[in-house]
C-alpha cells in the first residue's frame, strides 16, 4: 500500500480512517488489475484533502483523496463515499491543472 496521509487541518476519527484506508485500498487493487501499466501506479502518497463534503463537480457526500508521485505532482483524484463505489480519476484537480506540486510530508500526518 502507498502510503496515506491527511492534510493537518483535518483528522478523522477512527471510523473514517479505516474506512478511508479501506477505500484507497480497493481502489489501487482495482486498478492494479485495470491498468497494470497505469499512472496510477506512479502514485507514491495519498493525502486526504479534508472532512467529506460535497463539491461543484460531485454533488454526493465524499472525501477527496489525491495521489502524489515522488516530485510532488497529482497526477490521480479519487472522490470516496461513505456508502458506495468510489471514483477514481486519472487527473489532479486544480494541482494538475496549474501544474503545482504537493509536498506532503509537510501538508500531511500519517494515517
Amino acid at each position: 500500500m502507498h502510503a496515506l496521509y491527511s492534510i493537518r487541518a483535518y483528522k478523522p476519527d477512527p471510523e473514517s480512517r479505516e474506512t478511508i484506508r479501506q477505500g484507497v485500498v480497493g481502489v489501487v487493487a482495482a486498478e492494479r488489475r485495470r491498468f497494470p501499466r497505469s499512472s496510477g501506479m506512479r502514485v507514491m502518497s495519498w493525502l486526504v484533502m479534508g472532512p467529506l463534503h460535497s463539491s461543484q463537480s460531485d454533488s454526493e457526500t465524499h472525501w477527496t483523496i489525491r495521489g502524489v508521485t515522488s516530485d510532488g505532482s497529482v497526477i490521480s483524484t479519487i472522490h470516496l463515499y461513505p456508502k458506495g463505489t468510489p471514483k477514481l480519476f486519472r487527473n489532479g484537480g486544480r494541482w494538475e491543472k496549474f501544474g503545482m506540486r504537493l509536498n506532503v510530508r509537510w501538508r500531511g500526518t500519517p494515517l
